[in-house]
Formats: structure tokens, sequence, C-alpha cells
């Protein structure tokens, strides 16, 4: 962005501050400009303020739209009579993702676009609003979420919320995860799986964790469940298999309810 002084030299706050105004505003925004300024002056600061944020997102919606070509380069063919995008949706597309500078973040709304593409009806409205305002970091922070998640939008919880530590997930990032709306704020949510055969096999990306108990055909799980938004969005990083040492962890817990587990890596079967 041009906004860091060259290497062994030293900005002024205020010097700082005008070349982040002038690089984002496309003017001179100075304090003198600014104080000795007219209605003329401003007309023209008005017209390089427009033309700028619209050239930066015009450059960011063309860097979005060429990663998307490279990416359905290799996608399926597509009947003819299949449902296209909505073109409600694609100016919903269009207005988030103009502001998306970051490259990492471009990678991604690219990724939504040729998704969406392939089969329409994958993201709502308020999911490219969430992801709008999402960070690099707090991407991550998702990745390292569907690492762990069952495919239906679960995550199953351990004896205590300090052993998901080991897998990346402390419980300040449980908070962050609920604070912005990709995982349910109630923390007293189970589920259960009817086992008339006393056995149960949980399919998880890329390995299955079998349960059996000597008694219980009912088998109850503490979890965190995933929001509508935060499910779409794990649509865009199950590109891997769920961490196996999780897993065993979830199934030594198990064991410690009564229950036996084996854990099955599928790319081993």
């Amino acid at each position: 962005m041009g906004l860091l002084a060259d290497h062994g030299q030293k900005d002024t706050l205020l010097e700082r501050l005008e070349r982040s105004l002038e690089w984002s505003l496309g003017a001179d925004y100075g304090a003198p400009v600014l104080e000795n300024s007219n209605d003329k002056a401003r007309h023209d600061r008005l017209n390089h303020r427009l033309v700028a944020e619209q050239m930066r997102r015009q450059q960011n919606i063309e860097t979005i739209i060429a990663m998307a070509y490279r990416k359905a380069e290799s996608g399926p063919e597509i009947q003819n009579d299949a449902a296209s995008v909505h073109d409600d949706w694609m100016a919903h597309f269009l207005d988030f993702s103009g502001m998306i500078g970051d490259e990492d973040m471009q990678a991604v709304w690219a990724d939504v676009l040729v998704r969406e593409t392939a089969g329409p009806g994958q993201f709502s409205y308020g999911t490219l609003q969430k992801l709008s305002t999402l960070t690099p970091q707090q991407m991550d922070l998702c990745r390292r979420l569907v690492r762990l998640s069952f495919p239906t939008g679960l995550l199953f919880k351990l004896a205590r919320p300090v052993d998901m530590d080991a897998f990346g997930l402390l419980s300040e990032h449980i908070e962050q995860l609920k604070n912005l709306d990709l995982l349910w704020k109630d923390d007293d949510l189970n589920v259960s799986f009817l086992a008339p055969s006393k056995g149960l096999t949980l399919d998880f990306t890329g390995a299955d964790l079998v349960f059996r108990h000597p008694e219980r055909e009912l088998f109850t799980f503490h979890v965190y469940k995933l929001t509508d938004a935060g499910r779409e969005l794990t649509l865009l990083m199950q590109d891997g298999p769920v961490d196996p040492d999780y897993l065993k962890a979830l199934g030594l817990f198990m064991k410690s309810e009564g229950y036996d587990f084996r854990l099955k890596i599928k790319n081993e079967e």
C-alpha cells in the first residue's frame, strides 16, 4: 500500500496519518490543505475520492474473478439446464467482495463464487455479509474449527474445556466463534443418536469413530453447534481430514463414560 516509511526512516504520527489518508482518499489531505480549503477544492477532492474508492473496488473484484477463473479451470462440467447464479446474489457478492483487498481473503471469496456457480444456493446473503467482516486471523480460527467438526455442524466436547487447547481451540477461541455468530451461544447443548444394535459409527471427514456400549441404545454427546453461517463457511475449508488425535481424545473421553471405541482412518483401510 505504500504507507510505511523506507527502511531506517521514521514518521511522525501526523505524517503517517496524512499519508494513509492520501492513499485511501486519492488526494492530498494534509492539515494545511484542509485549513485553506474552498468549495472547488472540496469538489476536486470529492471526485478524487470517488474515483479512488471505485478503482480499489474494481481492482479487488477483478482480482477475485481472475482467481475464480483459475479455480474453475479444473472444475466439473455443468449441464446447460442447471440453475444459474441468481442476479441478486451476484449483486450482493460484488458489493461485499469489492471491499476485500487481502490476498488470502480474496482467495476465499473466489472459492465462494466458484462453489455458488457450481451449485447455487450454498451461501446466503447473511453468510456473504458475515464473511465480509472476517479477518484472515478469524478465517484461520474457522479452519481450526473445521479440522475438529462433524460434517453436520457439530463440535463434540471433551471432558473439560481446557482439553480442547491441545487442538488449537482455547476457551477464548470458543467465545470468539460465538461472538462471531459462528457457534451457538448455548453451552448446554447435547445430541443423541439412536443405536438399536448398541453400536454407532460417526462418519467424520477422513475417519470413522465407532462406539459401542453393552447396555445403551441411545448415545448422547455434549456438543457445540455451528450456526447456519458457520456451517456455510465450513464448506470453504473442508479440504482435509479431521484431526485424528482429537478423535482419539474424544474416544478416550467416551471410554471413561463406559463406551468402547475404535478409530478407523479411511485412507488406511
